[in-house]
């Protein structure tokens, strides 16, 4: 079994090491998204370059990011010890290789097949994953995150692994308090158990009750945490981002991003096909269930999407990514984009699709992932995809490698013959589709302006780096002067 094991590891370290390379190329090369870098210089390396003078004491009451600080504590760590920037850039790169390693090695491992890894390859080529592996960001973190509780979930927990869940919790939360959803997800591995019965069934009430009651004592570390952030910053982001989303435009600052859920059902719809040969053995064992799982997404798809204004609009934070596809199409009624409608109802259908294919535990898990990640994304202002790409398709590519083996309910495997069509496609889709996001994700691409941003007392002045709050809120108010982070987000 272990020579299996290490059979099937050979492509996900392959893809790690390639990934690595190819970003650390970028890197050195001077390669990166104007978008990304102007936030990585203008807010993520400063909190670095601050966290680093006190190391490995932080004052964490007010700083540079709207994020909780895990992730520029970790990287002040280097920067203390005489990391360059290149060097900090390096250890964004290596994360960006463990979050894909892990996801291919799990990919292989899960739909017992050696090319199993194939599904992460569009993640790898997304820009968003590019961008914040070849710049100063803490997405890529926060994504490994939300996959290491996510993968510790799809397998029941029991004894020592809650504590591992716990602790995939606390740690994320400590480096994106926005991903706090993900406490849901545990919540519904406790109440589903190992059965993956919504109600009773083979299950007992009082089990359910005892195993989610301790589902959610797992949580409690991480909700505790961010509580004590909320306390000291007044609020859920540190003062300086107070009454503030992104950057955005002072217009948009208290608005909720209603078509949020629609957006990410579009990307599920624009990318799932790429995805679908994977779910053959799954869609097979009952056609009918199919098609009212399909039914069923696609109707709630296209309600999402007739919730709210889905139109392109700069001053809404409606730009961006695919929004330039949408603010070509037809609308009607000067407020609903006919392309989004479709894509969304498409994407739910999708959706639903791949949710029959499954096994009911890793379904509903899957599904509460996906519903919770939308719901989250509805209190930011601004709808920009590079909020939601990456978990997308880290749910195609796990949600993938869980069909791929047809597993039943019952734990026994569907019929395993496919047509050839299917196992071409099966290689073919995640490898066109990557192919696809890397050539969009080079039109983002340019050569560096200033590769000297940490550690420099000319970039501490530029952003405002003095030690003082007074002086950082107004470097941020001239960042922030109308339209000027959203532009930027035009390009990335």
């Amino acid at each position: 079994m272990s020579r299996e094991h290490g059979r099937l590891a050979i492509g996900a370290v392959g893809l790690a090491l390639a990934v690595w390379i190819v970003y650390a190329a970028l890197i050195v090369l001077g390669f990166e998204s104007q978008r990304a870098a102007f936030d990585a210089r203008a807010y993520h390396l400063v909190v670095i370059e601050g966290f680093a003078e006190t190391w490995p004491v932080a004052d964490v009451s007010d700083y540079l990011s709207a994020t909780t600080p895990g992730f520029h504590w970790l990287l002040a760590g280097a920067a203390k010890f005489g990391a360059s920037q290149v060097a900090i850039e390096l250890i964004a790169a290596s994360i960006a290789a463990l979050l894909l390693g892990v996801i291919a090695w799990w990919a292989a491992r899960e739909s017992r097949w050696s090319l199993g890894w194939l599904v992460a390859m569009p993640l790898a080529a997304s820009a968003y994953v590019v961008h914040a592996g070849t710049t100063v960001l803490p997405d890529n973190a926060g994504w490994l995150g939300v996959l290491a509780v996510l993968l510790l979930c799809l397998r029941p927990p029991a004894g020592l692994a809650w504590l591992a869940v716990g602790l995939a919790m606390l740690g994320l939360v400590l480096i994106r308090q926005s991903h706090v959803w993900a406490a849901g997800v545990i919540v519904a591995a406790g109440w589903l158990g190992a059965h993956g019965t919504l109600l009773f069934g083979r299950d007992v009430l009082a089990r359910k009750i005892r195993r989610t009651l301790l589902a959610i004592a797992t949580t409690l570390p991480a909700v505790g945490v961010l509580a004590l952030f909320v306390w000291v910053w007044g609020g859920l982001v540190p003062p300086t981002f107070a009454g503030q989303s992104g950057g955005a435009h002072p217009d948009v600052r208290s608005r909720l991003s209603l078509i949020a859920p629609a957006y990410i059902l579009m990307l599920v719809g624009l990318y799932a096909p790429f995805f679908a040969a994977w779910w053959w053995r799954g869609l097979r064992e009952s056609w009918q269930r199919v098609a009212v799982f399909a039914a069923a997404g696609s109707i709630v798809g296209l309600a999402l999407a007739l919730v709210g204004p889905s139109t392109f609009s700069l001053e809404a934070g409606r730009e961006g990514g695919y929004w330039r596809l949408i603010e070509a199409g037809p609308v009607l009624g000067d407020r609903t984009s006919v392309v989004l409608v479709a894509l969304s109802a498409f994407g739910g259908a999708m959706a639903g699709a791949c949710g029959s294919a499954l096994p009911a535990r890793r379904r509903w898990l899957l599904l509460v992932a996906l519903a919770g990640f939308a719901a989250a994304q509805i209190v930011n202002a601004n709808t920009w995809q590079r909020y939601y790409e990456p978990l997308v398709l880290m749910l195609l590519a796990v949600a993938s490698a869980l069909c791929a083996r047809g597993d039943r309910d019952d734990g026994t495997l569907g019929p395993l013959p496919e047509p050839s069509g299917v196992r071409a496609w099966r290689i073919a889709g995640p490898i066109v589709l990557a192919i696809g996001l890397a050539g969009l994700t080079a039109t983002t691409l340019g050569r560096a302006s200033d590769r000297n941003a940490l550690g420099t007392s000319e970039n501490a002045l530029n952003h405002g780096h003095t030690g003082e709050q007074s002086d950082r809120r107004v470097r941020l108010d001239s960042a922030s002067e109308p339209h000027a982070a959203e532009g930027l987000n035009r390009h990335g």
